[in-house]
This record gives C-alpha cells, sequence and structure tokens, in this order.
C-alpha cells in the first residue's frame, strides 16, 4: 500500500499569539539542592552549620532507567558534549526479537509454509487472525461513492506470473518489469487507491460495522499505538479503500513505521498475497539496491526464485471475498488482484515489546535514509507513558529507555542553547495540536522547536530541527526557539511512568512476532 501521508511540517500553527510577548522560559527547572547539617554544641548552645552536599556527577553513559528524572536531568545539564549530542532510543540488550537461524539450508517445502489461518462461521461468531463471516462482510459491502473523488494509480498492464523483478520501468508505480517482456504488446490500466472513509459522518454504517471486530483489530482502540497519537494519519488510524481490477499490484514494502495492518477482501473477487518474515527485510533490501531501486521508497516486485535461492520463506495465499488478512508488525508484502474487488485497510500499533521496537527501529533507520516517518514515535512514546498503565516488563523497558533518551536530548540541547544566550519561550501544547516535524528534512521534532517566519509573514510560521535551524544561521539569527514542555512535566510523566503488576492492564505483551 502507498504510504499515506500524514500531517505535513510546512507552515503549521505554531504561533496563535505573538511570539515576541512569549515570556523567557530559559532559566529552567529550580536548582535541587542537598543540604547537610552539622550540629556543633558550645556549652549550653546548639548551632548548626549548613553545607551543600557535593554530589558525584553521573556521567550520560551510566545512566539507567533506575535512574529518577532528577538524576537524569541533572546529569544531562552537566554534560560537556562535543559536537551534537546524538543517541539511539532503543537499547540492545533489550530487543524481543526471535532467534531465527538463517545459516540452516531449508528444504523446497520449507520455503512455502502454510500460511497460518483461522476459518469462522457464521454459528460460530468467533474472530481469528484471517477470516470473518460471510454475513458480516456482506455488510460491509454497501458502500456507495456518491460525487467522491477518487485517486487513481496506473501501471503496465501484465500477466499475473512472476515476471517483475527489480528494475526500472514505466508507469505511475515504477512497475518493475523483466527484460523478456515486450512492453509495447500492454496496455495502461487505472485503479482507485488510498481512497479516504475517513468522515465518520458519512460513512457511519460501515464503519459501525468494524467495532464488531476484536479490540486488537479495530481502527481505534486503548491498546493500539495509533490510538494515541492525538490526531489524524491517513490510511494509518483511518481506514481506506482500493478498487481493484485485475492484474493490479502493490508492490513489496513494509508498513508505515512496521505497524502491523488489517485488509479486508468485500469482493467480488480474488487477492493474491506474498509475505515474508520481518527477519529477511534487509536480504530484500539488499536486492533492491544490486539493481538500483530504492527499498523504502520505489516499487519492486521480488522475483520468488531469488528468495528461494536465499534460503527466505515465502506465504503465499489466496484471499477472497470476506476473508480478513493480518499483517504482522514489519512483515514484507506484495499483493496483486486476480479479480475485480474491493478491499478496505488500516493500521494497527498492538502495544507489545515487539511491535514497540520495530516502530523505533524503522523510525531510525528512516532518519538514516532521509525518509519521513509518518508516525512521530517519540511524540507518541510519551503520550502513551501519560495516559496506559504498562504490565509487560519488556515493553515497559523499551518506553521507559526511549523517554530517558529524549529527557537527554532535550536537556542537553537545552543547555547548549543556553550557554550560547538564546533565549528560549515557553509554548505549552494545546489540544489537537499535531506533532511537528521539520520543514526541510522532515524528521521528527520533539518539545524544543525551532520557528522561523515564511517570508517575513506574522501569521505563517515553520517549524526546522535544530541542524536545518543552523544551516539557516549558525546563531539562529531569526530563529525563535519555542518549548513546548516544561522540563517539571516531563520529569513527572517520566517518574510517575512505572510497570504496573495488576492484572487486565493494557501492553500484556503478548507474543514475540510470530508471523
Amino acid at each position: 500500500r502507498a504510504p499515506a501521508e500524514g500531517p505535513g511540517p510546512g507552515s503549521a500553527g505554531v504561533c496563535p499569539a505573538d511570539l515576541l510577548k512569549l515570556r523567557s522560559f530559559t532559566e529552567g527547572p529550580p536548582k535541587e539542592l542537598k543540604i547537610r547539617l552539622i550540629k556543633v554544641e558550645s556549652g549550653d548552645k546548639e548551632t548548626f552549620i549548613a553545607s551543600e552536599v557535593e554530589e558525584r556527577r553521573l556521567p550520560l553513559a551510566e545512566l539507567t532507567i533506575a535512574h529518577s528524572a532528577a538524576e537524569v536531568v541533572r546529569a544531562s545539564k552537566h554534560a560537556r558534549v562535543k559536537g551534537k549530542f546524538k543517541e539511539s532510543y532503543l537499547s540492545a540488550a533489550q530487543s524481543v526479537k526471535p532467534l531465527i537461524n538463517a545459516e540452516e539450508k531449508l528444504p523446497r517445502d520449507k520455503l512455502n509454509p502454510p500460511t497460518p489461518s483461522i476459518y469462522v462461521s457464521d454459528s460460530t461468531r468467533g474472530w481469528g487472525p484471517r477470516g470473518l463471516t460471510g454475513r458480516e462482510i456482506h455488510r460491509l459491502g454497501g458502500l456507495g461513492w456518491g460525487q467522491m473523488g477518487i485517486p487513481e494509480r496506473s501501471r503496465w498492464d501484465e500477466d499475473t506470473g512472476e515476471a517483475w523483478g527489480y528494475r526500472r520501468g514505466p508507469g505511475v508505480c515504477l512497475s518493475l518489469s523483466s527484460g523478456n517482456v515486450d512492453q509495447k504488446s500492454h496496455q495502461i490500466i487505472k485503479f482507485g487507491t488510498n481512497i479516504d472513509l475517513s468522515d465518520a459522518k458519512r460513512w457511519k454504517p460501515q464503519l459501525q460495522e468494524l467495532l464488531k471486530l476484536p479490540a486488537f483489530m479495530r481502527v481505534t482502540s486503548t491498546g493500539n499505538m495509533l490510538s494515541h497519537v492525538g490526531h489524524t494519519i491517513l490510511g494509518m488510524n483511518t481506514v481506506q479503500l482500493y478498487m481493484k481490477v485485475p492484474g493490479s499490484r502493490t508492490p513489496g514494502h513494509q508498513e508505515n513505521n512496521n505497524f502491523c495492518s488489517v485488509n479486508i477482501n468485500i469482493g467480488p473477487g480474488d487477492c493474491e498475497w506474498f509475505a515474508v518474515h520481518e527477519h529477511y527485510w534487509e536480504t530484500i533490501s539488499a536486492f533492491c539496491d544490486r539493481h538500483g531501486v530504492d527499498y523504502l521508497t520505489g516499487s519492486w516486485w521480488p522475483i520468488l526464485e531469488d528468495l528461494y535461492k536465499s534460503n527466505i520463506p515465502v506465504y503465499r495465499f489466496i484471499q477472497r471475498p470476506g476473508d480478513l488478512v493480518w499483517i504482522n508488525a514489519g512483515t514484507v508484502h506484495w499483493v496483486q488482484a486476480t479479480g475485480w474487488c474491493n478491499n478496505i485497510a488500516w493500521n494497527v500499533g498492538p502495544l507489545t515489546a515487539y511491535q514497540y521496537q520495530l516502530a523505533l527501529e524503522r523510525y531510525e533507520w528512516n532518519e538514516v535514509k532521509n525518509v519521513k516517518s509518518i508516525v512521530p514515535m517519540i511524540h507518541v512514546s510519551w503520550n502513551v507513558a501519560r495516559t496506559v498503565k504498562i504490565s509487560d516488563p519488556d515493553l515497559y523497558k523499551m518506553i521507559k529507555y526511549c523517554l530517558m533518551q529524549s529527557i537527554k536530548h532535550c536537556q542537553v540541547l537545552r543547555e547548549t542553547l543556553v550557554r550560547s544566550g538564546k533565549k528560549i519561550a515557553y509554548q505549552g501544547r494545546v489540544k489537537d495540536e499535531p506533532a511537528y516535524y521539520c520543514n526541510e528534512c522532515d524528521v521528527e521534532v520533539f518539545n524544543i522547536l525551532f520557528v522561523t517566519s515564511e517570508n517575513g509573514s506574522k501569521n505563517t510560521y515553520l517549524v526546522h530541527c535544530e541542524d536545518c535551524a543552523r544551516q539557516r544561521s549558525a546563531a539562529l539569527h531569526g530563529v525563535v526557539v519555542l518549548e513546548q514542555y516544561k522540563t517539571e512535566e516531563l520529569m513527572q510523566i517520566y517518574d510517575s511512568f512505572t510497570l504496573v503488576r495488576a492484572r487486565g492492564a493494557v501492553g500484556q505483551g503478548a507474543g514475540r512476532g510470530a508471523q
């Protein structure tokens, strides 16, 4: 599925008030002092001498999630960082990825494993990873289009074989055709893609049908990270429709930020799916690199023989009308329509350690590859810590570590700005305010925003990350620095975020990546 665009990083409503009227927030939180009282007795009199306790300064590298927010802030404040401070939000020691022996040579039958499926009849009223009752889906099928505009995707009509490869070809999707295909004999076909069904009033009867799904599959639920973003990300925490014709293809990809996805075929025709475990994505990415195709943003269709020769198992199955497909976190997949069919789809972010780890890994890889992360993971992590009780120890440790790293990044940057004499203005977030991205490089900008006015306008402002802001002006001339959270507020959230052992809490951490 083509990436759905989230809120843009451009002319965001950062400053409803005049920036110059915002009070300075450079002074930061009050200094915390530890005092030692020494009692001195002289005759009948007792006096006390107070002295400040000199504590050992804790190096940043020694900080752990066992330390308090005050200790994290204190260590960050006194740190002397040469150049830009940059550390991962993930700890390698906390990985929960399954161990897969890729060296073991698999026989041919193991390279085509059966797809785990659960079949549900009308009488059982049950639900599973794949398969819905025909009666339920029949109600979903009553989608009327009215006068809505339908975005189109074009590509060359090809047979449903496996001729596509990793070389570039024509069409809006950059269809990848093999060298022995005569492209002149093919015609361009068009099909509707990423049709927005987010209007809750317009699509109320259809969207209400989706409430019959189990909680972990629903578009909105407490245990869904995407429900804690705080704003709409079209196609991820909203439903989209795809109107397919025979031969139309969705090229290979992983979902945005490696999130899970739900796809229901409304019919009347079938779709054919191919899927590979997340463990093998780097091998497939290497195939793309060798053929000059960008893995994250390009269009590619794996040649199955390439995968088999590389000892990569491929799930291959048919999705018939009424079938629901659950794509697990990070699964590499590609799809072709073998008939005329309509599909609805959305993303889900289960609060499990496996999903959280893969989402953050892709978040950091996207930054390396200069690709926008549609999900603002740092923003989401703080929202989850503020509102959700976590009982899974692995998930808790990962989120707590991410928060600790976030505080370190904010505080080190803050101290750098203060030492250079740059004023920081506080402007708290408002309800439904989106997360911010740099106007130039699309990286998420959390808490400390570098803001400029667009073409000198007093009403339109642009957000930048520190790097891009300093490229405009090394001394940050003409840049207003805003802080959206008081340090004390982040400290309070961090210290209040504790592991909950009560039964029935969200985020119990089922599964470590079963396909």
